[in-house]
């Protein structure tokens, strides 16, 4: 539509009136038009004789638009700036006027590019005569130019050319709403900008004015300018656009857009006022899925309006409904007594749900999440932080808390669809209650205060408290309280502006404010004189001390709103612009709107200055406009209180429960309740459960699993929780998950199919003990395992339970590089020492053969764990190349790269038999280093069996067990290595050794990347398998689980062992920094070895000596702990005593000289009857070579070379020339005596040695 614009002259006496309309909405000419300046002049404009880029980068576009179907789009090219290359100019020119308005509708591209480091550019305003700009001085007749700017972030200012101007290149104005925020242009969204501007009465008088106004809201009036005294008045549209400043600081950094729409200039506000009318409502987007057509309706009176459906710039239809049958955008437009409005729905052939953008919840009590997808038989399921909302179907959720949220939309014969949008909250923290009907409960608001409002409703109602904490009941049904922060406030305080001003740069003159409160000075205005560094400092009541200073740079010159957040409480400030490295203005006593003090009660009071002189004329210096807020300005929080409900007896039944594409059988019989529920390849099952209180819960199914052995997924509150391993029934059978972590209040426990084809009849719930990690076996399954061995197993039984050690395979570095630690267990592979290994080069034929290879993993393991100085822990798993049958260059411990015949290698005299001997004993040799180098081993042979992957679990349990007797045999009884610790990963009971023939249990643990769950049900289900008596390891894994919940969960894995570049692939960066730093996990710095030492005395005289360092209590050896009397509590000790002091068990403490034991040191103990004694700490490391030895007779202990304690061969560090006799009650030694009665010193024992 095309109006012409008029032009009336009314002669009325000798004063002459005249009026000016112009208007264009785009929609006469075609899509792609250049709107070039006859285009323009044929919408009834009047265009200047010149443009720039009207003919190459604008374009009429059906794209998007306001009204109608089209709009104004300009092109901004990349690396572009300045009017030459980028953007579009044109003066639309008028008659001339005093007072002229103008609108237009502006929407910035998705992609719209601010600048590149230099961030601002033009926009239409209103001017005058010659339009003065491009930093030029404005004389008064080389005209004036009031045009808009974006700034950086897509900041709004007014840029103004006036004659009084501040900065060379225009003066900027920030526009600011009525709230106090900035206007900043969001790309992607359309807004409507109106402008007045008023010419100066004459030369000499600054009375001229410039209003703005952002969809429909004034931000801007300011006052007092000279624009001409030439008597040039407004006369033209500056229909100005482009990126730029000077340089390409300013290009975009990529091709961008605006659209124009609705363009308007008059002399009569009415005609280019933002208009809000009641216009069409298409609703949410649909779709043809699973339909063959759709009906749009517009939702409005059809009274006294027209419609038109368009598509593709075709009209389609002329009434208010319109039934479609393609996907598409299609468009009604809507008229209606001069309301002329729009809307837009897009008709898809698929789901596509849209949330939007992420928000904060703070304006109002709830935010109102929309899927923006509707249609018949839509459904919908709304999710918060992964876990299902119940209850939550429809197309809208109303949410109060912070979170992720989701809605998965789904409709028959479609693919389900799904979006997701993240929403933080500025509302009071307050936790929801719950509990059963009629049960009192507190609520507690978690700030500070007291004054807090509680209330009934979101809005309006009267108080109910007002305090911190209010006492209600639940009440037959779910309900909300609703609390707010009686002191939250928000508003402006100080002069609004700098009519009359000095410019100024002594920064010791300061502005001297109260705070009655605490509050926050969040933003005020400042007028820079030029560009510079703005520093704001505000100062204690004795101009002492800075607490709080902020500095931004290269400030434009001009009205400036900076951001402070200054937090304040109670007390007298003082507020400067030291460091500033340019000048400001400030008001002085010519301004008569100067009016101290400028007050808000019971919050803030401006007083004036830090000089009793300025004060007396009076100045405000320099900082205008506060906007201080205090408390919680929100909406109220909404308090949820939950009706719970105790289930009876904690059953239920699967046929009552959600099912997904299940199914309600009775067969196979004896099912509880009215039936079962069957699945097949896919579906779930999901149980409602609400609870009293939160905790571990035993969870047990009743299921049939008729087809075999069956894993599927279980999820815990819409969060996988752990993978469920079935074994194969025929008839209904207990099937315990373990324990389950549930919160008081409702929770799902949801069954997912990942193998399906199983039948599920009812679940139970009871209250779980808490794993007891004490029970595990004292002792290994290798009796004659070595005394590090021995060691090393007793340092993981002593963390077991309370921390989880660090571990990993390939990738070590880079690892520690992520974590900035390193772990404790470091896993290695055999694969390339038999001769079943298949990837040794053959450089005859130029590709792979089979051959034994040294990798160097055996010497890397011998290295690294001299470097720990043996705090590493050694761990070797065996990827077993089958030893035939495989093909070169594969990898043929998979079942489906070898033919290899397990059931045939367990039989004496086979050649498979044969075969794994010679490889058994190939990485015998490999061990026995490891052994000689004496270094105990985590050895996990034959991992994953149960799986059927590899070629040792192809043949089935019984086969696979047989191959692992094999194995222990052989290694243990005719290798004689005694330095290993055995290790089974694989879940199933049916393939376990045995508690006989296994030290650790373990999983290793894949549920996809990102997913830190516990697996706490294998976990459970590992400890009953092996009844508590073996600690339980997650061998591998690709993620690992979140430490606190297995804390929380009672799930603490022994170790944890990344599998090499999973660990960066499967988990960030932020969580493995955050597991590696948690309290309770062990890292290779954290490992201290505890060493419980038993020593046993005799009646009489014991000559003793202990070889750990008692962990007493903050270090402090006079502690109870540590005490003689603590140690030999339980004894009949008659005395204790050496060289140094002696201590006495029948007088007072403070008589003795000896209060406690330091290790490696010589002590004569009399018992009265026999008796032992047992210490735990740190083994303390004595070399003999740093003994303090005297001249003389000297009362020695046991000098620990080595954690393990092991016997000293005293003719190894003793000699004639360090020592003439050593002797204790057992005997003596001397240099070079045959006749030596002893020949090793032992731990716990004492001795008397001459040197």
């Amino acid at each position: 539509m095309r109006v012409i614009s008029l032009l009336l002259c009314l002669s009325i006496g000798s004063v002459a009136v005249s009026q000016v309309y112009y208007h264009t909405d785009f929609e006469t000419n075609p899509v792609g038009t250049s709107y070039e300046r006859a285009v323009w002049a044929a919408d009834g404009f009047n265009p200047d004789t010149w443009d720039n880029g009207l003919g190459t980068r604008t374009y009429l576009d059906n794209s998007t638009s306001v009204s109608g179907t089209k709009s104004l789009r300009v092109t901004y090219p990349a690396g572009e700036f300045g009017t030459g290359p980028n953007g579009t100019q044109i003066p639309l020119l008028f008659a001339p006027q005093n007072e002229v308005y103008m609108s237009y509708w502006l929407k910035f591209s998705d992609n719209f590019s601010w600048g590149t480091t230099s961030e601002g550019g033009k926009l239409p305003g209103l001017a005058g005569g010659q339009r003065c700009s491009g930093c030029a001085t404005c004389t008064g007749s080389n005209g004036f130019s009031a045009r808009l700017m974006w700034r950086p972030g897509g900041q709004a200012v007014l840029y103004l050319y006036h004659m009084d101007k501040v900065n060379a290149c225009g003066d900027n104005l920030n526009l600011v709403y009525p709230s106090g925020n900035n206007v900043i242009f969001n790309k992607g969204e359309w807004y409507h900008i109106m402008q007045r501007v008023r010419v100066n009465s004459n030369g000499s008088t600054a009375d001229g004015e410039v209003e703005v106004w952002v969809n429909g809201q004034q931000v801007l009036l300011t006052t007092g300018y000279r624009f001409t005294s030439n008597g040039d008045k407004v006369d033209n549209l500056y229909f100005s656009t482009f990126h730029g400043g000077s340089d390409a600081s300013w290009a975009p950094t990529e091709t961008c857009y605006t659209w124009f729409d609705d363009v308007k200039i008059s002399s009569n506000p009415e005609d280019v006022k933002y208009k809000k009318c009641i216009g069409p409502d298409l609703g949410p987007n649909t779709s043809l899925c699973g339909v063959s057509s759709v009906e749009l309706n517009a939702h409005v009176s059809e009274t006294n309006a027209t419609f038109q459906w368009i598509k593709d710039n075709v009209t389609l239809g002329t009434s208010a409904n319109l039934t479609v049958t393609t996907p598409g955008t299609y468009v009604l437009i809507y008229d209606s007594l001069g309301c002329i409005q729009r809307d837009t729905i897009i008709v898809s052939l698929y789901l596509q749900p849209n949330l939007g953008a992420d928000k904060e919840i703070c304006n109002t009590s709830f935010e109102m999440l929309d899927a923006q997808d509707s249609g018949v038989g839509y459904t919908y399921i709304w999710e918060k932080d992964g876990a299902v909302i119940l209850g939550a179907t429809n197309r809208t959720y109303s949410a109060f808390q912070a979170g992720k949220y989701g809605v998965t939309v789904s409709a028959p014969g479609c693919a389900d669809a799904y979006d997701e949008i993240t929403l933080t909250s500025g509302l009071l923290h307050v936790p929801n209650v719950s509990g059963n009907e009629g049960q009192s409960v507190t609520i507690t608001v978690q700030e500070t205060g007291e004054n807090y409002g509680w209330f009934l409703a979101p809005e309006g109602g009267s108080t109910l408290a007002s305090s911190s904490s209010y006492t209600t009941t639940i009440g037959a049904a779910n309900s909300f309280l609703y609390v707010q922060d009686l002191g939250g406030f928000t508003g402006l305080v100080g002069k609004k502006n700098a009519a009359i001003t000095y410019t100024d740069n002594r920064f010791d003159r300061r502005m001297k404010f109260e705070v009655f409160r605490n509050l926050s000075i969040d933003s005020i205005t400042i007028y820079v004189v030029a560009q510079q560094n703005v520093t704001i400092n505000i100062l204690d009541e004795n101009q002492a001390n800075i607490l709080f200073t902020k500095t931004w740079t290269n400030v434009p010159a001009g009205e400036q709103r900076i951001a402070l957040h200054a937090q304040l409480t109670a007390g007298t400030y003082y507020m400067d612009a030291m460091g500033s490295t340019g000048s400001l203005r400030h008001s002085y006593e010519a301004d008569t709107d100067i009016s101290f003090p400028y007050t808000i009660d019971g919050l803030i009071s401006i007083l004036g200055s830090n000089l009793a002189w300025i004060d007396d004329k009076p100045y405000y210096l320099f900082f205008y406009n506060w906007r201080v807020s205090a408390g919680n300005t929100c909406a109220r929080t909404p308090v949820l209180l939950e009706k719970i409900e105790t289930p009876v007896g904690y059953e239920y039944e699967a046929e009552d429960a959600t099912l997904t594409n299940m199914t309600v059988v009775t067969t196979p019989a004896g099912y509880s309740g009215t039936g079962a529920a069957k699945m097949d390849d896919t579906g779930s099952v999901s149980f409602v459960v609400s609870l009293p209180e939160s905790g571990s819960y035993n969870a047990v199914l009743r299921v049939a699993t008729p087809n075999g052995n069956k894993d599927q997924d279980l999820y815990v509150n819409g969060a996988f929780y752990s993978t469920l391993k079935f074994p194969a029934h025929a008839n209904y059978f207990d099937f315990s998950m373990g324990t389950l972590f549930l919160q008081g209040g409702t929770n799902t426990i949801e069954i997912r199919a990942n193998w399906g084809w199983m039948t599920f009849d009812k679940l139970t719930l009871s209250k779980a003990e808490p794993i007891d990690y004490t029970t595990v076996t004292e002792n290994l399954i290798d009796t004659l395992a070595n005394a590090k061995t021995v060691h090393l197993y007793k340092y993981l039984t002593s963390e077991y339970g309370s921390n989880i050690i660090s571990g990993q395979t390939a990738y070590w570095n880079e690892l520690i590089a992520l974590s900035s630690k390193s772990p404790v267990v470091r896993c290695f592979d055999f694969q390339s020492y038999t001769q079943g290994y298949s990837y040794v080069w053959d450089n005859a034929t130029n590709g792979h053969t089979f051959g034994w290879f040294d990798n160097g993993a055996t010497q890397e393991a011998i290295d690294w764990y001299n470097e720990t100085h043996g705090k590493g822990i050694v761990s070797f798993q065996w990827h077993w190349h089958s030893p035939n049958g495989g093909t070169a260059g594969t990898n043929t411990f998979y079942t489906n790269s070898t033919t290899f015949n397990a059931s045939l290698s367990v039989i004496p005299g086979t050649t498979e038999y044969t075969n794994i001997i010679k490889d058994i004993d190939s990485i015998a040799s490999q061990l026995k280093r490891l052994d000689n180098a004496g270094i105990p081993v985590l050895w996990r042979p034959l991992h994953e069996a149960g799986g059927a992957w590899f070629w040792w679990g192809a043949q089935g349990a019984a086969v696979c067990l047989q191959l692992y007797d094999i194995l222990y045999d052989r290694l243990t009884n005719y290798h004689n290595l005694h330095n290993l610790i055995w290790v089974w990963s694989t879940p199933e009971e049916d393939w376990y050794p045995g508690n006989a023939k296994v030290d650790i249990i373990g999983y290793d643990s894949y549920p996809g990347a990102y997913n830190y769950a516990t697996q706490k049900t294998i976990f459970d289900q590992l400890y009953a398998i092996v009844e508590g008596e073996k600690m339980i390891a997650m061998t591998e894994n690709g993620p690992i689980p979140n430490i606190d919940d297995c804390i929380e969960q009672d799930a603490m894995w022994l170790y944890f062992s990344s599998w090499s570049d999973l660990v960066a692939e499967q988990n960030t960066p932020e969580h493995i920094q955050t597991v590696f730093a948690h309290k309770n996990v062990i890292t290779l710095d954290d490992v201290i070895h505890k060493t419980t030492q038993t020593i046993s005395l005799e009646q009489g005289w014991n000559l003793i000596s202990i070889s750990v360092s008692v962990q007493c209590v903050d270090n402090n050896l006079n502690a109870d702990s540590c005490k003689i009397s603590t140690i030999f509590e339980n004894c009949d000790v008659e005395v204790v005593k050496n060289t140094e002091g002696f201590w006495k068990a029948n007088q007072a403490d403070k008589l003795n000289s000896l209060h406690s034991l330091e290790p490696n040191k010589g002590y004569l103990v009399y018992m009265n009857t026999n008796a032992t004694i047992e210490i735990t700490g740190i083994v303390s490391m004595q070399s003999v070579s740093t003994l303090p030895l005297q001249n003389g007779w000297n009362m020695i202990g046991y000098p620990c070379a080595e954690e393990s304690l092991q016997p000293i061969i005293i003719s190894d560090y003793f000699n004639a020339t360090n020592c003439k006799t050593i002797k204790n009650f057992n005997g003596f030694w001397e240099p070079n005596n045959s006749m030596n009665s002893i020949q090793k010193l032992y731990a716990g024992e004492g001795y008397f040695l001459y040197k």
